[in-house]
């Protein structure tokens, strides 16, 4: 992977981080077959998911890769997208099991059948509004007893998606070590 462009201060997948995330997912208690990441950026969580859920069969990516899709968002706006998007090409081309959507959430959301879907991790705009409607839109596309999770659950950055996932469900069942929370549908 020696072709990646480092972009400084772009990831937050650092050892500590990375290790929360594999909590997360050894805590999954149902096979995860097919699921969808919404806000894929470089692919460091998405590779992270491809290697370490040894039953998945599809993980749909799903992100824009355009700057000032969410304003005010620093990875929205600091770097290149294109750049941004190649990284994540770089990182995702030898994981047949990663589908890349070039696309919206909402846009993607549209193409999935309600209740057809183990597991669903949110990670895209963090403001309260694009994050309540990330919920209400992939809630209903998780099957019964399936999970749905999101990244940065974190009150003193990420307000946003606190309120919007407390909203909600009241509480996440559990929250992890990088900011991950989960509920069990």
């Amino acid at each position: 992977m020696s072709d990646l462009t480092q972009l400084p201060n772009a990831t937050c997948r650092s050892e500590k981080y990375t290790m929360g995330l594999i909590d997360l997912i050894k805590d999954l208690n149902i096979p995860i077959e097919t699921m969808v990441e919404v806000g894929s950026y470089q692919g460091e969580s998405t590779i992270i998911f491809a290697e370490n859920i040894k039953t998945l069969k599809t993980l749909y990516a799903v992100d824009p890769w355009m700057n000032g899709y969410a304003p005010g968002d620093v990875c929205s706006d600091e770097y290149p997208m294109d750049i941004v998007e190649s990284n994540f090409n770089l990182r995702t081309k030898d994981y047949p099991q990663i589908s890349k959507q070039k696309t919206t959430s909402e846009e993607f959301s549209k193409t999935i059948e309600d209740g057809s879907l183990d597991f669903v991790y949110i990670d895209g705009d963090h403001q309260y509004q694009s994050c309540k409607k990330d919920l209400e839109l992939w809630i209903p596309k998780v099957k019964k007893g399936g999970i749905i999770a999101g990244h940065d659950y974190l009150a003193i950055c990420f307000l946003g998606v606190v309120n919007a996932v407390n909203e909600t469900f009241g509480s996440p069942d559990k929250t992890y070590e990088d900011t991950s929370w989960i509920k069990f549908l």
